[in-house]
C-alpha cells in the first residue's frame, strides 16, 4: 500500500480522493496513448508521426499485421478527431 502526503496527514489514494492521470485525460489523449502503447509493444518510436515499427523477431506475421491495423485505426480516429477539433476552433475564432 502507498500513502500520500496530500495535506496534514499521510493517507491512501481513496482517503484523499485522488485520481489516476488517465482518469482525467481527454478522448484525444486517450487515443494517442493507446496508439503509443501499441507502437511500444512492437518496439517502435512513440508519436503518431513516427515511422511504422518493424516486425519484432519471433512474432508471427499475423499478430504483427493485427497490431499494425490497430495502430492505423487508432491513428485514423485520432486524425479525424483532431480535424474536427480544428474545424470547431476555426469557427469559434471567426465569431
Amino acid at each position: 500500500a502507498k500513502v500520500y502526503a496530500g495535506g496534514r496527514y499521510f493517507l491512501c489514494r481513496r482517503c484523499y480522493d485522488l485520481a489516476y492521470a488517465c482518469q482525467t485525460e481527454g478522448s484525444l489523449d486517450r487515443l494517442a496513448r493507446r496508439a503509443d502503447k501499441l507502437r511500444e509493444s512492437l518496439g517502435g518510436e512513440l508519436g503518431f508521426d513516427a515511422p511504422p515499427p518493424p516486425k519484432p523477431k519471433g512474432m508471427h506475421w499475423r499478430t504483427y499485421q493485427r497490431r499494425m491495423n490497430e495502430i492505423e485505426c487508432a491513428d485514423r480516429t485520432l486524425w479525424a478527431a483532431l480535424d474536427g477539433w480544428l474545424i470547431e476552433a476555426r469557427s469559434r475564432m471567426r465569431r
